[in-house]
């Protein structure tokens, strides 16, 4: 009688063992059918934006095309126009650096 009661909980002790393992694979098929949702859904969103992304390209090559000599030599005149000569570009830089040199003399002679 006492080798039946060994062997019952030893089944039962098999038994718990086996049952926990299942729940425990069934746990992590669950959370990786989850995750993989989830990338799938994402994936879904990306290609949205990459489509609106090359309906965009293709709309800005499309007006590039369309743009004549004329209007692309306006273009490189209007934003010349807001840039100094190399000649003031280069006074201002060396007036700067005679400004810089003065204080800082100024500041370690005190």
């Amino acid at each position: 009688m006492r080798e039946e009661n060994i062997n019952s909980e030893k089944v039962c002790e098999e038994l718990k063992r086996i049952q926990k393992e299942i729940h425990d694979g069934a746990l992590f098929i669950v959370g990786n059918s989850k995750d993989i949702t989830a990338l799938q859904e994402w994936q879904v969103r990306q290609n949205g934006t990459l489509g609106e992304i090359q309906n965009h390209l293709r709309k800005i090559e499309g007006q590039i095309g369309e743009l004549t000599s004329g209007e692309i030599a306006d273009l490189k005149v209007e934003i010349a126009r807001g840039k100094p000569s190399w000649a003031t570009t280069v006074i201002i830089a060396f007036l700067s650096s005679v400004t810089v040199g003065a204080i800082v003399f100024a500041l370690s002679s005190l």
